[in-house]
């Protein structure tokens, strides 16, 4: 009786872990980092964009984001 309590223990322990590790893992991917920019007068949307957007980032995604927030 006692080693079966034990093993639920374990298992309860082991699972709780789990859980744990698994939240902690996905928070670190909603990291976002933001750059504010002044926007002067003659300035478009996809202008910012080009300028900020890395060359391995579709540029349509800068603008949909920008728009999004």
């Amino acid at each position: 009786m006692i080693k079966r309590k034990h093993l639920i223990l374990i298992l309860f322990s082991f699972i709780l872990i789990f859980v744990s590790l698994i939240k902690i893992m996905n928070t670190d991917n909603n990291i976002v980092n933001y750059t504010e920019v002044v926007v002067q007068k003659g300035d478009t949307l996809w202008n910012i964009s080009m300028k900020y957007t890395p060359k391995s980032k579709d540029i349509r995604k800068t603008v949909y984001e920008i728009k999004k927030n």
